[in-house]
């Protein structure tokens, strides 16, 4: 039923080989605010690649498969770290 998530950057702000990404983050068909921490951005002659992390929480986004909740257990954390690795041929 949702194929696929997306994010679409609203801003982004860099110092150095660091920042920070903020964007809308669409899961299942809901989407929030989200901001990543950008580093080891590189460029080298024709290639530029980054790398984004952080964390959203899986209730968020209605991402509820935790059944051992009704049962007084955890067997899933609610949050979630994400980890990008971006790496691109400039044009």
């Amino acid at each position: 039923k949702f194929p696929k998530m997306t994010f679409e950057m609203t801003s982004y702000k860099a110092d150095k080989d660091e920042g920070k990404m903020s964007g809308n983050l669409t899961i299942r068909g809901i989407t929030k605010a989200v901001t990543l921490d950008i580093e080891d951005i590189s460029s080298h002659g024709n290639k530029v690649g980054f790398a984004l992390e952080g964390k959203i929480k899986r209730s968020d986004f209605d991402l509820k498969w935790n059944k051992a909740i009704e049962l007084g257990g955890v067997a899933v954390g609610d949050e979630v770290k994400i980890k990008v690795d971006i790496k691109e041929n400039k044009k």
